[in-house]
C-alpha cells in the first residue's frame, strides 16, 4: 500500500464505548457483562505479573512490577464502580452508601433485604479491596506510589538502590528475586480471589432478577 493509499484509507482506531440502554434489567445485564469483561483485563494483569517475576533483568523486573501494579489498581477501581452500579440496578438503592468501610455495616442490611446473597458477596469483595482502592486514590489524587523494599529495623529503601549494592552477588540477587516473587504471588492470589467473587456476584445478581 502506497503512502497516498494510507492517507486515503478511511480505517482508523479510536476509543469508543456502548451507551447503556433499556430498563434496569437490561442495564443490569450490561453491567454484569462488563464485570466479566473486567475479569479478562485483570487476568491480563495477572499473567503479566507472573511473567515479570521471571524476567532475567532483575532491575527491569522491579520496574515492570511497579507498572503492572498501577495497572491493576486502575482496573480494580473501574471494576468496583461497575459493581456498585450493578448493585444499584439490582436493589434500587444508592450503592455509594457501601463505599465507606466504616459505614458499610450500617448500610448493608438495607441491600441485604432486597438481594441477600449478592449483598453478602459485595460486602466481602469491598472489604477485600478497600486498601487497594485507597492506594489507587492516593496515587491518582495526592502522590504517586512506589514499591519499596523493607529491609528490617523500620528501614524502607528503593529496590534499585539495593540492586546496585548487590550487583554481581549471587546470594543478594537471589534474595531480591525471592522477595519479588513473594510479592507478586501475594498479589496474584488476591486477583484470583477477586475474580472468584465477581463471578459469584454475577451469578447471584442474575439469579435474583
Amino acid at each position: 500500500m502506497s503512502a497516498q493509499d494510507l492517507k486515503d484509507d478511511p480505517w482508523r482506531l479510536d476509543i469508543c464505548w456502548y451507551e447503556p440502554h433499556g430498563d434496569d434489567k437490561k442495564r443490569l445485564n450490561t453491567c454484569c457483562s462488563e464485570l466479566i469483561g473486567s475479569l479478562y483485563k485483570l487476568t491480563f494483569v495477572l499473567l503479566e505479573l507472573e511473567e515479570t517475576a521471571e524476567k532475567p533483568d532483575l532491575e527491569a523486573a522491579y520496574d515492570y512490577t511497579d507498572y503492572h501494579i498501577e495497572n491493576y489498581l486502575t482496573r480494580l477501581f473501574a471494576m468496583r464502580e461497575r459493581l456498585l452500579s450493578a448493585m444499584h440496578l439490582l436493589t434500587g438503592l444508592d450503592a455509594c452508601d457501601l463505599k465507606q468501610k466504616d459505614k458499610r455495616p450500617l448500610k448493608a442490611p438495607r441491600f441485604a433485604a432486597v438481594a441477600p446473597k449478592a449483598t453478602e458477596i459485595v460486602v466481602e469483595l469491598l472489604d477485600l479491596i478497600d486498601d487497594d482502592i485507597q492506594t489507587r486514590n492516593m496515587d491518582t489524587h495526592n502522590a504517586f506510589f512506589h514499591i519499596f523494599l523493607y529491609s528490617g529495623h523500620d528501614n524502607w529503601v528503593e529496590p534499585r538502590n539495593v540492586l546496585m549494592e548487590v550487583e554481581g552477588q549471587a546470594d543478594g540477587e537471589a534474595r531480591l528475586r525471592t522477595v519479588l516473587r513473594r510479592f507478586i504471588e501475594e498479589r496474584c492470589k488476591r486477583i484470583k480471589l477477586i475474580a472468584e467473587k465477581i463471578k459469584a456476584f454475577v451469578k447471584a445478581a442474575l439469579d435474583c432478577r
